[in-house]
């Protein structure tokens, strides 16, 4: 009777001391996924604070000559800045650029903006993008540098930005989206709309 009180003794501290280390393990792993998160979120942190940054640094640029065409037909100059008399948003990308950043602000805009297809104060400047989706792939045909950029610090950045060119060619309300937070793309979207539209 003694020797299997023992076995059973040994068995039972056996199976606590794999059940212990099992724990140990998913503790280890929980501390491990939450260490990684937090260092993510810090990440995420610190990019957010550098696009806000950089938003800002963008803030009240004057742009002076930007000549862009329209679509596919490099033959009809524009001078964007000469040409406006109210205040327009402008989206500014690539085709070098997340394609998914893209997409978002452009569903973004059409979801804001119903008139988005037809309105003329909302005006798409790309460059370095396919010539098949210049005329209207993305719902209103495009605009593309004539030769340069606005000389905006943040085309240096490669990712997509918003702002609002003024009548006097001023770079206001610049905005960098993120798809992660389609939330402050929903508040900026219906601030411009709100105070502009």
């Amino acid at each position: 009777m003694k020797k299997y009180l023992s076995y059973i003794i040994l068995v039972s501290l056996l199976l606590v001391n794999l059940w212990l280390i099992s724990n140990y393990f998913t503790s280890y792993r929980s501390f491990e996924n939450l260490k990684l998160k937090l260092k993510l979120s810090a990440i995420k942190d610190t990019l957010r604070k550098r696009t806000f940054k950089m938003s800002l640094e963008n803030e009240n640029v004057l742009i002076n000559t930007v000549d862009v065409y329209p679509g596919l037909d490099s033959s009809t100059r524009i001078s964007l800045v000469q040409n406006i008399s109210e205040p327009v948003l402008i989206f500014r990308f690539s085709g070098n650029y997340c394609d998914k950043c893209t997409d978002f602000v452009i569903n973004s805009l059409k979801k804001h903006f119903k008139d988005y297809k037809i309105n003329k104060r909302i005006v798409l400047v790309c460059s370095d993008i396919n010539p098949r989706f210049k005329e209207s792939y993305y719902g209103k045909p495009l605009l593309s540098f004539y030769s340069g950029n606005f000389k905006l610090p943040l085309e240096q950045s490669y990712k997509p930005f918003l702002f609002v060119l003024d009548e006097d060619g001023v770079s206001k309300m610049v905005f960098v989206p993120d798809p992660s937070y389609p939330e402050y793309m929903d508040i900026y979207l219906e601030t411009i709309k709100n105070k502009l539209f």
